[in-house]
């Protein structure tokens, strides 16, 4: 069940932790500079050339997702503000 209660930059280092355990041993030279959209809840990801195409892909399957974000073999990770239907 997703939790979704995440204290500020909470998400963000589980989207990293996320990324370095599962997501980056399956990139290679070729995803450089990609962008990977992750769900920090399910641990679901999606992977493209353009953040927001990427994020809409991600957020079509995760509507009520905590989701963050990460380049492709760049050292600083990104986060993007969790938006809920609810927070509108």
């Amino acid at each position: 069940m997703p939790r979704g209660d995440y204290k500020r930059g909470e998400a963000a280092d589980l989207g990293r932790a996320i990324y370095i355990k599962k997501i980056k041993p399956q990139m290679s030279e070729e995803d450089i500079g990609k962008f990977v959209a992750i769900d920090v809840d399910t641990e679901d990801y999606e992977v493209g050339m353009d953040i927001g195409e990427t994020i809409h892909t991600l957020r079509l399957r995760k509507p009520n997702g905590v989701l963050t974000g990460q380049r492709v073999g760049y050292r600083t990770p990104f986060s993007l503000v969790p938006r809920r239907p609810d927070d509108v």
